[in-house]
């Protein structure tokens, strides 16, 4: 998997390239459902865009292969002592907070809104930041709104969606800056989650802080017949019963009587009051389970898959859990240079009346499964301990296991080597290699393996490539093998055993600081002598 960044068209990172010029000390990207997203990266002096990047006027494009996953401005920079300048960039979207929306009304539908406050949005700013109307699926057959105050188009917008849902996203068109505002995400991605094969870390919550059994909606402010002002409610459609208020007799029964309001400013029609509050009510008895996930992207190894984004749903599959289902891609961080730091979290998922689901929890809290994984730093350079991954679990059982398949897992992540004067970084290569039989670790520069070590129940080797010996223990000895599988050199509990010993000069035998014999250099003689004061060996 590819990843470039670009400053006002130019670009500036390369993730294939080792040219000092493309190459960054970090980076970092940031998503979440409805939000505007950052870009953070660090650049060295001999970076080609080193010293160029400017507040608000630049903006920068982070392209994954050939799409682009990020597109925003330049929102703040700083610079270290050692000249180390660190950028943050904030996404397109933020351009709505550089308008504002004043005191005004609108009838019309949601889409009209949407498509008015984005038209006042266009005539305050340059064509760069003016921004259409995309796909609009929240809708709703009638909206009233008076703004009274003066506020920033972001706020307004963030307003729509408060009260009717959805989520809201900018991005850039064939044409220009388009935002869609979608009630839900329906693309499904190909790649799936499973235990045992990428998935990491596993992390199930559930959530009834916000449990209303009682609500009483508020709508739109009327005027009285005596002048007086107040809010609109649905008592008149409930003179019989006399109660302004709506409950549910479920959530009651789980949790008893939890008293709330909600109020929609827009809704002048009791009827379409009292849907809107059902409908909420509904979502506040419900509890929420929500999930957050660390996973490898199979799409950077290769295989024919969608790599993880925000909006997705993904299917999740992970038995020690109990978890099989779809969850949506709600928040997502990115280590372009370290793809094993990579987090996202999958949004929460209303379960209907979740008294059994919270019982449930304490079996979800008492397995914990981590493997976490890291990249290897160049010792030479920071002398930094190197290492790879660890594996944390505990089971209800009190047994600790890996479930992996049978086919090898394979984890490749990037080191990192920073020079101290220029900053450059190069890429050097690791792979993790797990299957039913051992687990072996390999170094190498270039993609070419340079030294490994493996081991499995029995037995721990180390080894450099091209070199004609490796070492081996298990629980008997310590050997010295060639590569014809001949131990050259064993080490056990009993002494040293060694198959050929070679002597250039002499052999002494030290009894204490008292030398008994020496043997003089020569050759091997033929069955003279019963000692080694008798025996010449050597060349």
């Amino acid at each position: 998997m590819r990843y470039r960044a670009y400053l006002n068209n130019e670009i500036f990172f390369d993730s294939y390239s080792d040219d000092a010029a493309f190459r960054l000390v970090s980076a970092a990207l940031s998503f979440e459902a409805g939000k505007a997203g950052s870009f953070v990266f660090a650049v060295a002096p001999g970076n080609a865009a080193y010293g160029e990047f400017a507040n608000i006027s630049d903006y920068v494009d982070v392209y994954r292969d050939d799409d682009i996953i990020f597109s925003g401005r330049v929102y703040n920079v700083s610079e270290a002592f050692n000249t180390v300048q660190t950028v943050t960039c904030e996404g397109i979207m933020a351009v709505l907070n550089d308008t504002v929306l004043r005191p005004t009304s609108f009838n019309g539908t949601l889409e009209q809104l949407l498509a008015f406050i984005l038209s006042n949005h266009n005539s305050q700013v340059a064509a760069d930041k003016q921004i259409s109307v995309g796909t609009v699926t929240v809708e709703d057959d009638y909206v009233y709104r008076a703004y009274e105050n003066y506020a920033s188009t972001m706020s307004r917008i963030s307003d729509l969606t408060d009260s009717y849902g959805g989520y809201v996203s900018v991005y850039r068109g064939s044409s220009g800056l388009v935002l869609d505002w979608l009630a839900e995400y329906t693309d499904e991605a190909t790649q799936e989650i499973d235990f045992g094969e990428n998935l990491l870390d596993i992390t199930r919550t559930s959530d009834v802080s916000d449990v209303i059994t009682v609500l009483i909606p508020l709508g739109a402010e009327v005027t009285n017949e005596d002048g007086t002002k107040s809010k609109l409610t649905i008592a008149e459609l409930q003179e019989q019963l006399g109660k302004d208020y709506i409950e549910s007799s479920e959530g009651i029964a789980l949790y008893g009587r939890i008293v709330g309001t909600e109020e929609w400013k827009d809704v002048t029609v009791p009827a379409n009051l009292l849907e809107k509050a059902e409908e909420y009510l509904q979502q506040k008895v419900n509890g929420s389970i929500s999930i957050s996930v660390t996973a490898v992207d199979l799409a950077g190894t290769g295989m024919d898959v969608d790599a993880f984004q925000i909006g997705t749903k993904i299917f999740v599959r992970s038995a020690p859990n109990d978890v099989a289902e779809w969850f949506v891609c709600t928040a997502q961080a990115l280590n372009l240079l370290d793809p094993s730091q990579n987090r996202m979290s999958l949004g929460s998922v209303k379960y209907g009346y979740i008294s059994a689901q919270v019982k449930s929890q304490s079996k979800y809290q008492q397995i914990t499964d981590i493997i976490n994984g890291d990249y290897v730093r160049n010792k030479d350079v920071f002398d930094v301990n190197a290492r790879v991954g660890s594996v944390e679990q505990t089971v209800i059982s009190q047994q600790t296991s890996i479930e992996a398949n049978e086919e090898a897992i394979r984890l490749k992540a990037s080191q990192e080597e920073l020079n101290n004067v220029t900053g450059r970084i190069t890429e050097v290569e690791s792979a993790v290699l797990q299957n039913s039989e051992m687990i072996a670790l390999y170094f190498g520069a270039d993609g070419k393996i340079s030294s490994w070590f493996t081991f499995d129940e029995n037995t721990f080797q180390i080894g450099k490539s091209n070199s004609p010996i490796h070492s081996e223990q298990d629980n008997e000895s310590y050997k010295f093998v060639n590569d014809s599988g001949q131990v050259l050199l064993e080490i056990n509990p009993f002494g040293t055993v060694s198959k050929t010993v070679n002597v250039s000069a002499q052999v002494r035998y030290m009894d204490g600081d008292t030398p008994q014999w020496v043997t003089r250099k020569g050759k091997y003689i033929t069955s003279v002598g019963v000692n080694l004061n008798d025996i010449w060996i050597g060349g």
